[in-house]
């Protein structure tokens, strides 16, 4: 069972306590992902760092975790598109910075 999860525009972040699962399912999900897994998993130990831009009123705001060795850029459309990034509305800012803290404690 999940610690903390996150309900996105791209899919469904699942916190673990020793991993994070991105599940894409949704419209946005369907449009941005249709080839390949429907469910990405990362271990903690793989994560380098974890980047979160908080959505404001039309803006989004997402989650772009990346991973060590892999140090490119991701803004929000890349997020849309991005299997190591998730996508969120403004109202679940609280819930995504109780997440960073958390992973920011685990990596």
């Amino acid at each position: 069972m999940s610690i903390l999860s996150l309900s996105g525009a791209n899919g469904q972040l699942y916190i673990y306590e020793d991993h994070l699962e991105i599940h894409r399912d949704g419209i946005l999900a369907h449009l941005t992902h249709l080839k390949g897994n429907k469910v990405t998993s990362i271990s903690y130990k793989n994560i380098s760092k974890v980047k979160m831009r908080p959505g404001v009123l039309l803006i989004s705001g997402y989650f772009y975790f990346e991973r060590k060795g892999n140090n490119r850029y991701c803004g929000l459309i890349d997020a849309a598109q991005d299997k190591d990034c998730i996508v969120f509305r403004s109202f679940e800012n609280e819930t995504a910075r109780e997440i960073k803290k958390y992973l920011n404690s685990k990596i």
